[in-house]
Parts: structure tokens; C-alpha cells; sequence
């Protein structure tokens, strides 16, 4: 029997590695604005053999508010691979994150039997967004989900060895220097551990949770004087069911078409066996039910949260599953079998189909469009670039030489201000502003981007380009370029 299960689970992870591969078109990475960012992180790192604290490249500059966790994997990596560049390491890195989590997952499943943790690994090793998110794309999203599901699984064992505390700290620690949703993880764990009756079981994950705690507020005192700006920041992502909020103002069927594409993505369309699988738990176990509650409570609120507890969606469906599987008439008929089968089958295709409309989307199309237009253009520290897209901000960012430029959603964190003055130097007629600006600056080159269009879908392409380039010349004139450009 462990054989099988040995070739099962070795079959799962050539299928979710096969997958991670072809959804980037067998091309090396996915690119992502946020890649740029991190390669830039770990390459300082590097070289420097510091974590640093503050961000020059940035327009004015701003902390290093992520935590180092997954930049010094990077700048590792990067010692043993010293040919690799830091976004391929990043890359390698979320892919090797993702098949540990997957393992993990397995484990957690098979804590409450071991088909279900089978059933469980498979689920998660084809759901679409754990594919893109711990694929190859080189954010620390993939070292986070991990960390999560390791977390939780080795706080759940503790009921059996005491060792598992040690266990349970390392990890602790490392998810602390790695990301803040740790917190929300630890929430939900001690919340859930309240309706364990040991009260011995209770006195362990408080001590094992102590030091680690310790330990990341020793390090995150660093950042109080910046206490101003965390607290400043406002993420651009919004909850799961943010599509129904706009019901009143647009077609109720079209809000209903994203949300459905959105929950298909998560598996949350399978709602009624999520449901029953709490159900069951709730019969069996407390905890973990309690857990799988408060991790659902998230598609109320931050889509980038809910990722982390995607696995507790998958140990759900395939507890539901498996108690399906068992169902048999009085006469010990079983019919359960093939209406457990079909509804797994039904489930699988569903998340292909879904990863096969995101196939090769992340391969970033501003990147080589950016890229292109700097050819004839030699950027120094002296030069701005503007942007109203994140994505281009990074691009040119890591492609170019520029120390400074301006992105209006993700880096400043002075959206408003930032979208002023962009709106204000894209007027043509504001051109005389853009000089002053420049003058006011010691600024020598111009370029300003625009993006226009909105992708609703990943699969609907419907953006353009407007790039904007404007040099100097003695202080005093400036010749204007202006492009048009479709991404898609």
C-alpha cells in the first residue's frame, strides 16, 4: 500500500510540474511586475551582503517594508548559481515551494485518512491558482503558501509529539521573516485551538508560538520609524466576491460570469461539498473545522489572503468526496463510487479548463515592448520615468539603468498625488509642465507611459500602449516623441 501511495503521489508531482511548465508556454519564467521588485531586493542582497532598509529607486524613497525571507533564498541561490539570474532563481525557487506544499498538503489529508490525503494532493496540485502562484513567477507567494500549510500541520501534530514544537518554531520564525499574513494563519490557529479540550495540548502552542513572536518583533523594530508609512498603505486587492458589489451598476449576469471565473479558479464553485466536508468535520474534528470556517470567512475579504488557505479548500472537497465514495443502498450496494468519481473527474477537468485560458498570460507583454523603446536610450540617475502601470514601473526599473521613476499603484504608496501629476504631464497640452518639472529636477529624459484598456479576464486581451518620450537639450529645449502601441 505505501508503494502506491509513493507512485501516486510521485505521479501528482510530475503532473503539477508539467502543468507549472506549459502554463508559461515552456518559456523559463512568468514575468510579473512584482518579480522586478524582488530580483532587485535580492540582487542588493547580494552584493552588498545586507538587508537593506531603504529603497532609493524608488521617487523619493521608500522602506523595504517586504520581509527578507524569500530575497535571501534568491541571493542564496544565487552564490550556487552564480550564471542564473535573480528572476530564474525566484522562478525555480516558488516551483520547488510549490511541490513541498504539495507534500504537505498530502500529509495534513492523510491526518484524517489516506486516501483522502491522496485526493486532497491532487486537487491542489492542478488548482489554478495555486499553478500560477506557486508556479514560475518569482514572488514570494510560493514560499508563503508553503510556509502556511506547514505551519498548520505541524501545530495540528503537536496533539502527538512534543517535538513538533521545535518543529512548528523554525517555521514560525521563518514565515515571520517571510510575510505578515502569518499573523492571520497564527489568528485562525489559536481561535480553532480554543475548542480542543487538553488544556496541555493548549499550554504547547502557546509556548511554542512565544519565542518565535520574540524573535520577529526584535527584527520588524527596525522599521518603526517607518511605522507612518506601513500603517499609510492601502493593497489594491480586493475580496472573491468583490464582482457582486457591482451588480447595481452593470448586468447582473455579466458580475455573475466573473465571479464564477474567479471562484472556478480557487475551486470555490464547488461549494455544496466544501460545505459538507466542514459538515463532517465539524462531527469529527472541531479544530479543523473551526479552521476551514475561518479560512472561508476570507473571500469576504482579501483575495490575496484566501490564496494561502486554498489547501484547507482541497482537504474539504476531498473529505466530501471520500465520504461520498462510501455511500451504499441497505442491501450493501455502493453507488457512491461512480457519483464520487464523476464528481472528482468533473472537478479536474474544470480546473484544466481553467488553467488552459490562463496559459501563457503571465508571460508579461509590456516587458519586451518597454525594453524596445529604451534601445536608443541611455538612462542614468538624473532620468524620470513616469508610469501609470505597475508593470511597466518594474519592467523599466530592472531593464534599465534609471534609479528613479514613478509608479502609481504599488511602490510610493501616494496614488493620488502620483495620478495627478501623471494625468496632468499626458496632456500634450501640459508639455511646458513636463519641461518644468524636468528642469526643476536636473531631469534629462522623459519617458512617460500609458496604459489604457482593462482586462477583465486573462484570457481577453485589450490594451494600448501610449509612451510619451521627451529630451532635453541645454536647458532650454525638449523634443517631444509620442507612440501608440497594442499589447494585445
Amino acid at each position: 500500500m505505501k508503494r502506491i501511495n509513493c507512485f501516486a503521489l510521485l505521479l501528482i508531482i510530475l503532473i503539477s510540474l508539467f502543468m507549472r511548465i506549459w502554463l508559461s508556454n515552456f518559456s523559463p519564467i512568468l514575468l510579473d511586475y512584482d518579480a522586478f521588485y524582488h530580483a532587485r531586493i535580492a540582487k542588493g542582497i547580494y552584493e552588498d551582503y545586507n538587508i537593506p532598509e531603504w529603497d532609493t529607486q524608488e521617487l523619493g524613497g521608500i522602506p523595504y517594508y517586504y520581509p527578507p525571507a524569500y530575497h535571501i533564498w534568491i541571493a542564496i541561490g544565487k552564490f550556487i548559481f552564480p550564471t542564473f539570474d535573480y528572476i530564474t532563481i525566484g522562478s525555480l525557487l516558488n516551483v520547488l515551494f510549490g511541490i513541498i506544499a504539495l507534500l504537505f498538503v498530502y500529509c495534513l489529508g492523510r491526518t484524517l485518512n489516506r486516501h483522502i490525503g491522496i485526493i486532497s494532493a491532487t486537487i491542489f496540485s492542478v488548482t489554478p491558482v495555486i499553478l500560477l502562484r506557486a508556479g514560475l513567477w518569482a514572488r514570494p507567494i510560493g514560499l508563503s503558501i508553503l510556509l502556511a500549510i506547514a505551519l498548520v500541520y505541524s501545530l495540528y501534530k503537536l496533539k502527538d509529539n512534543i517535538k513538533w514544537g521545535i518543529v512548528a518554531s523554525i517555521i514560525e520564525i521563518i514565515y515571520f521573516l517571510a510575510h505578515s499574513s502569518v499573523i492571520i494563519v497564527l489568528v485562525f490557529i489559536i481561535v480553532s485551538s480554543l475548542s480542543v479540550k487538553d488544556k496541555k495540548y493548549l499550554k504547547n502552542i502557546l509556548i511554542t508560538l512565544i519565542i518565535p513572536i520574540i524573535i520577529a518583533a526584535l527584527y520588524y523594530s527596525r522599521f518603526i520609524p517607518y511605522l507612518n508609512f506601513s500603517l499609510g498603505y492601502t493593497s489594491e486587492y480586493k475580496p472573491l466576491i468583490s464582482p457582486l458589489r457591482e451588480v447595481p451598476s452593470v448586468d447582473i449576469w455579466w458580475a455573475f460570469s466573473v465571479l464564477l471565473f474567479y471562484f472556478s479558479v480557487f475551486n470555490l464553485t464547488n461549494f455544496p461539498l466544501i460545505l459538507h466536508g466542514i459538515y463532517i468535520f465539524f462531527k469529527k474534528n472541531t479544530q479543523l473545522a473551526l479552521f476551514s470556517s475561518l479560512s472561508l470567512s476570507l473571500i469576504f475579504f482579501k483575495a490575496n489572503l484566501f490564496v494561502l488557505f486554498v489547501f484547507m479548500i482541497c482537504i474539504l472537497i476531498a473529505t466530501s468526496l471520500y465520504s461520498i465514495y462510501k455511500l451504499k443502498t441497505k442491501q450493501g450496494i455502493s453507488y457512491g463510487m461512480p457519483l464520487s468519481l464523476f464528481i472528482f473527474l468533473s472537478l479536474i477537468s474544470l480546473n484544466l479548463l481553467m488553467t488552459y485560458e490562463m496559459h501563457g498570460e503571465k508571460v508579461d507583454k509590456y516587458v519586451s515592448v518597454v525594453q524596445e523603446v529604451l534601445l536608443g536610450a541611455e538612462l542614468t540617475d538624473k532620468d524620470l520615468i513616469l508610469t501609470n502601470n505597475p508593470n511597466i514601473g518594474h519592467a523599466i526599473a530592472y531593464y534599465s539603468n534609471a534609479s528613479t521613476f514613478l509608479s502609481d499603484l504599488t511602490d510610493t504608496k501616494k496614488w493620488t498625488q502620483n495620478k495627478d501629476l501623471f494625468n496632468k504631464l499626458m496632456k500634450e497640452s501640459n508639455f511646458t509642465n513636463a519641461k518644468k518639472i524636468m528642469l526643476n529636477n536636473n531631469i534629462n529624459y522623459l519617458l512617460i507611459v500609458n496604459s489604457t484598456g482593462e482586462r477583465m479576464f486573462p484570457f481577453i486581451n485589450c490594451s494600448e500602449l501610449e509612451i510619451i518620450k521627451i529630451s532635453m537639450q541645454n536647458n532650454a529645449t525638449a523634443t517631444l516623441l509620442k507612440i501608440k502601441w497594442k499589447t494585445g
